[in-house]
């Protein structure tokens, strides 16, 4: 099929579907800056973020290299696809069918999934209440602990046992039957012929940030496999990007600025059950770059929950690699890991909400980053400071520059002696350039500033150019005075120029950086 044969009327169509922020926050983080989004531009090298993005008009544009356009023109350019090819991608994320040469143009909207899928959550909740063989989920959500006010607020409904309730009493013509099957309800099998996909199940449904049903989870009733199931991948569905909980978690607030991450759809309703309506879940994977989008457009606090045992530990620190690289100004992400054999259900059953809302009970990344690193060596050995910081200089090297100085700087508060200054210059020494930083030099980003008395030896001087005095830390805590006490030195200084050491004197170093 030719680009130009695709009518401008459906790509105008597309891009009004398409959300430009998700699009591109899929390929690199975007920070919110006001009413529009900003990144480091991808198609140009530059220091400072003039990368930006508007959601209203839906464009994008860099005020360093002059790179304009749509959602289109952002694929085209930065993941090297063709036209067809990015209007494709395009097209199947938001289920519209691109018309084709041979045959009418045959749109699958939004409006129809959503609009269907409303209608099985009522007739789910429906089910719950009236279905004679409903008594065994009835009792699983009672003994569960849950009330009829939460189970109302999160619209939890029955799937009956049979292959046929749901398609009775909503397919009752073929396009309703279509648009079942296209939203995940209905499985169709290869003579034609459709069924329930959900049958003997409580029924969780999964609702976007606005409240529109996209997709369900089911929890089977007595015997049965798998445990969970959740809706097959829709054109609005997509279980590696969605969360269950959040548009409760956001009526609930005004404006929330926290939100605890569980595993499981019953601990958030356990949550809820306790007053503690900020309560999100993945669906049963792992924490994904576009998960930890969706979150941070709401909210700018993430705490993970993860029980305390091995498996809950590994997933903590597959969530922690994951939201290192997310992480901007503005942006925190904590855990909370629970006591050996818990999770937030069964915790907050048996000891009430109060774990949840202390602050100190949470730790921070940079302190549970550092404790975990540090767990199998010895930090006040040499060859332990220095396996540490082969560990850690990869990591830390994914978070902006000022994020890292201020982690490291709070978890040497903490007593952690491998990072303490020496450890801060090699990490430093390895840290992405940032604006301010002349590239042959290396420097790490530090503003110099000639006016101020040089306290060091005046016989100590680097020969970088940028380089005339004192060097003064540029402020990561926003020109807190206490950094001035801070030491850094360029990468470029010869091995036998001395170097002040964090005592106040001065120490040769040969060796090489």
């Amino acid at each position: 099929m030719a680009a130009g044969r695709i009518p401008q009327s459906f790509i105008d169509e597309l891009l009004a579907r398409v959300d430009i922020i998700e699009v591109i926050d899929a390929h690199l983080p975007l920070k919110k800056v006001g009413r529009s989004y900003q990144a480091l531009c991808p198609f140009h090298r530059e220091k400072t973020p003039s990368f930006n993005v508007n959601p209203d008009k839906q464009f994008y544009h860099c005020f360093g290299c002059g790179a304009s356009g749509s959602a289109i023109r952002f694929l085209m350019e930065h993941a090297r696809l063709g036209f067809v090819e990015a209007v494709t991608q395009l097209a199947d994320r938001v289920g519209l069918e691109i018309p084709t040469a041979t045959g009418p143009v045959r749109r699958h909207g939004h409006a129809e999934l959503y609009a269907v899928l409303d209608q099985a959550t009522q007739w789910f909740v429906a089910q719950l209440r009236q279905h004679p063989a409903a008594g065994p989920a009835v009792a699983y959500l009672k003994q569960r602990g849950l009330s009829d006010r939460i189970a109302a607020a999160y619209r939890i409904g029955y799937a009956p046992p049979g292959w046929d309730h749901l398609l009775c009493g909503l397919g009752t013509d073929p396009d309703r039957v279509d648009a079942l099957v296209r939203g995940g309800m209905l499985a169709r099998k290869d003579g034609g012929a459709c069924y329930d996909r959900f049958r003997d199940r409580v029924m969780f449904p999964i609702a976007d940030p606005r409240g529109r049903v996209i997709g369900f989870g089911g929890r089977v009733i007595g015997e049965g496999s798998p445990k969970y199931l959740n809706c097959p991948e829709t054109p609005i569905f997509h279980k590696g990007g969605e969360v269950y909980g959040l548009p409760q978690a956001l009526q609930g607030h005004d404006k929330p600025k926290r939100l605890f991450v569980v595993e499981g759809y019953m601990d958030v309703l356990a949550l809820a059950q306790h007053g503690i309506t900020n309560a999100v879940a993945t669906l049963g994977t792992a924490l994904t770059r576009e998960h930890l989008g969706r979150l941070f457009r709401v909210v700018p606090d993430l705490v993970f929950c993860f029980d305390g045992d091995d498996a809950g530990l590994r997933a903590a620190w597959r969530a922690l690699e994951t939201a290192l690289a997310y992480l901007s100004e503005g942006r925190s992400v904590g855990f909370l890991i629970l006591p050996n054999g818990e999770d937030p259900d069964s915790l907050v059953r048996a000891e009430g909400p109060g774990l949840f809302e202390r602050a100190e009970a949470v730790t921070p990344l940079s302190t549970f980053l550092f404790e975990r690193l540090s767990a199998g060596t010895n930090p006040r050995t040499v060859e332990g400071r220095a396996r540490l910081l082969e560990m850690a200089v990869p990591l830390l090297a994914t978070v902006p520059t000022v994020l890292c100085a201020i982690s490291l700087r709070s978890t040497c508060r903490t007593g952690h002696a491998w990072m303490r200054p020496a450890g801060w210059h090699q990490a430093a020494v390895h840290a992405p350039l940032r604006a301010g930083t002349s590239r042959n030099a290396r420097c790490p980003r530090w503003s110099v500033r000639p006016s101020r008395p040089c306290c060091m030896s005046p016989a100590w001087r680097s020969p970088c150019r940028r380089t005339a005095s004192r060097i003064w830390p540029a402020c990561p805590a926003r020109g807190s005075i206490s950094w001035w006490r801070s030491w850094a030195w360029c990468t470029r200084t010869p091995a036998s120029v001395a170097r002040p050491s964090w005592n106040g004197t001065t120490t040769a170093s040969r060796e090489p950086i």
